[in-house]
């Protein structure tokens, strides 16, 4: 249905019109981008600018090349122990009925908890390290409802009530396993690369009830509905390439740049199923009664799924302060998760060392919209902060017998963001005397997210 701009039917299958038309209505929006979760330390308090960093703890995530630094080996777990995201979706769903106009709005407030990371960084020798870990950069829930409820005169002399609840919840999880290995190959020059595999989940369902009821006593002028139900639960293998570039280039100054290849779609799995019933007995059309199933299987085979990234970037450090700042871009892709159009984002960032036990951080962050308002599928921007504490218990450690055989750090980071798009919302209009005119314009989208993120390393 979404492939034509606008639908038109007899007048008196407004309602029926209308309900159809929901089965398509779009998904609210996404609480964060696709790597939206911070993996390490140093990218929570940075907002994510560590490209051209020391951050040995997400080096095997966000630039490999920082392995080629490793001093100490390390154990790290984190957890993005708390999200909470508002969104706000202005006349979701707009029906122009034969006594008026009415529509209804998508308010959204969701929780999610998810673990971050469990990566071990291990020093081969004196400028060649490794890691290997498990990150979830993407987790995802968002559900919400929205009801129109309207009555007034119906053509040609009656009265009707008309009520449309539409329902939805969507959860997606990407979980990346993978290797990665730094190297020192000159005093100023350092070179990384990773190898990445993925697990991914969509879980969806859908759930549309519209219906309209006449004040005519005639059996066959009573009304109609419309019952739409979708569940989906779909897996996905993939498969991509990391490799990166740290060049010293003054005492103070580093330069950073990495390549992310494109993810490959090597297996997916599971059923995306629909249930979709009508019935209609309304002035003036015969009764019409409709019930249909359908199943439709993931796309098989080996295919590319999201587009290969550019990143680049420096880093400026003094004696007890850091500033970086640093940019990505993608090209554009239609894909299996989502119809990428060029994108990019910005990410700027510091530290400042209070102590030897306390370093304070915090960053900024503007990421364009990766995908067009269409198709079910949002257009965000966002925009936000971060900051945080890492903090060294070091009475405790040395009081453990810590220090010099193994030693203690703990980070606490907030983070908020603020997002604002578009997306295909739907609308329905009568007209006086003409045919019913069922469009998909652009609706605003607003977004409001704030979490707080732990971490834990044990350096040995």
């Amino acid at each position: 249905m979404r492939s034509s701009s606008y639908l038109v039917v007899p007048r008196r299958r407004a309602a029926l019109t209308l309900a159809i038309a929901a089965l398509v209505a779009p998904r609210a929006a996404r609480p964060g981008g696709p790597d939206s979760v911070p993996l390490s330390p140093e990218s929570a308090l940075t907002a994510g600018a560590v490209l051209a960093s020391d951050d040995v703890g997400g080096g095997g995530w966000y630039n490999p090349a920082a392995l080629g630094g490793v001093k100490r080996s390390s154990v790290q777990v984190g957890a993005s122990a708390y999200s909470e995201t508002y969104s706000f979706v202005t006349d979701a769903a707009k029906a122009t009925l034969p006594w008026g106009t009415v529509s209804g709005d998508i308010r959204s407030l969701n929780y999610t908890s998810v673990p971050a990371v469990l990566s071990y960084t291990y020093r081969i020798r004196e400028g060649l390290g490794m890691s290997i870990g498990v990150w979830t950069p993407y987790h995802a829930y968002e559900g919400g409802t929205t009801t129109i409820t309207s009555g007034g005169p119906y053509p040609p002399n009656l009265n009707a009530t008309f009520a449309e609840t539409y329902s939805f919840s969507d959860r997606r999880d990407d979980t990346w396993a993978g290797l990665a290995v730094g190297w020192q190959a000159t005093p100023r020059l350092r070179l990384g690369a990773m190898l990445q595999g993925a697990y991914a989940t969509d879980v969806r369902t859908v759930d549309v009830n519209t219906s309209l009821q006449t004040s005519s006593s005639n059996p066959l002028e009573t009304g109609g509905h419309v019952v739409y139900s979708e569940r989906r639960d779909q897996g996905l293998l993939g498969l991509r390439t990391l490799v990166g570039i740290q060049w010293d280039a003054s005492r103070e100054v580093r330069v950073a740049a990495a390549v992310r290849g494109p993810t490959f779609r090597l297996f997916a799995w599971g059923p995306h199923n629909t249930f979709f019933t009508t019935a209609a007995l309304l002035p003036g059309i015969p009764p019409t009664q409709s019930q249909t199933t359908t199943q439709e299987t993931a796309a098989r085979g080996q295919s590319i799924v999201e587009p290969v990234k550019l990143y680049g970037g420096m880093r400026f450090a003094g004696e007890r302060w850091t500033l970086a700042v640093e940019v990505d871009w993608h090209p554009a892709l239609d894909g299996q998760f989502g119809n990428f159009k060029e994108g990019w984002s910005a990410r700027l960032g510091g530290t400042w060392r209070a102590n030897a036990d306390l370093l304070i951080g915090t960053g900024f962050f503007q990421d364009s919209a990766s995908t067009e308002a269409s198709d079910g599928k949002t257009a965000m921007n966002y925009a936000g902060f971060a900051g945080g504490v890492t903090y060294r218990p070091s009475a405790v450690v040395k009081a453990l017998g810590g220090m010099k055989s193994w030693d203690l750090l703990t980070c606490v980071a907030v983070r908020g963001a603020y997002g604002w798009g578009k997306y295909q919302g739907l609308s329905l209009d009568p007209g006086v005397g003409q045919p019913v005119v069922v469009t998909f314009p652009n609706s605003a989208v607003k977004l409001i997210e704030g979490s707080i993120s732990f971490f834990t390393a044990i350096i040995f």
